[in-house]
């Protein structure tokens, strides 16, 4: 029997509206990215103010992503941070570029490119797997293999991403990871155009109105 699902992640559809939206995206965010990158340079010694960073995608396969720098240099190597709390090493002034995910637009790129859709589970750093995976290894599991099954692409945001957001108050546990797992497990297996919409039209929301961020 065919997967409504998979059908649709797969679809021209779809690749249209991830075009069509990452380019919108891009020539919106333009100049606020643009500041940012060289607010951020002077606060890190005029340092280039991209970083590439080695991730994990929802295939289980390294990727490289650029991100914009917003910790100080001699931190970047360090531990995770985790969402919701306060970490000294961000750069002067670098929070509302993390809040509002400017750090992330040079990944819009990668939306254009077709490797990253504008909704899909975030490409993970491996401390970030180990967490999700000591959170619930069955359900871990079976995550990354209805990934594989459905060829689901790595994006932008997507519903563990809004999740992880609203619950950002919380103390951050094995219980918000695993309850962000269950999102994607709901999502990806009946995606459709209005579902993407429905995540794409939120996201603003739930970044403005968010009480932590995103590591």
């Amino acid at each position: 029997m065919a997967n409504p699902g998979k059908e649709y992640l797969a679809s021209s559809e779809r690749r249209f509206l991830d075009i069509s939206g990452a380019v919108v995206l891009l020539g919106a965010l333009a100049l606020p990215t643009a500041g940012a990158s060289l607010f951020l340079a002077r606060q890190a010694d005029w340092r280039n103010p991209f970083i590439a960073q080695e991730r994990i995608d929802a295939q289980g396969n390294r990727t490289t992503i650029i991100k914009l720098r917003t910790l100080h240099p001699s931190a970047e190597q360090g531990p995770v941070e985790i969402q919701g709390v306060e970490d000294s090493r961000k750069l002067p002034g670098a929070g509302p570029v993390r809040n509002l995910g400017l750090d992330e637009a040079p990944q819009l790129l990668r939306v254009v490119q077709g490797t990253d859709a504008l909704v899909g589970p975030r490409p993970e750093l491996l401390e970030n797997l180990e967490g999700m995976y000591g959170a619930d290894p069955k359900l871990f599991d079976e995550l990354h293999a209805m990934y594989t099954e459905l060829k689901v692409k790595c994006g932008m945001t997507g519903p563990s991403q809004l999740l992880r957001r609203e619950l950002q108050h919380l103390p951050y546990d094995e219980r918000i990871l695993a309850a962000s797992m269950r999102a994607d497990m709901d999502f990806y297996p009946k995606a459709t155009l209005e579902h993407d919409l429905a995540v794409l039209a939120l996201t603003p929301y739930v970044v403005l109105h968010e009480r932590g961020e995103q590591p």
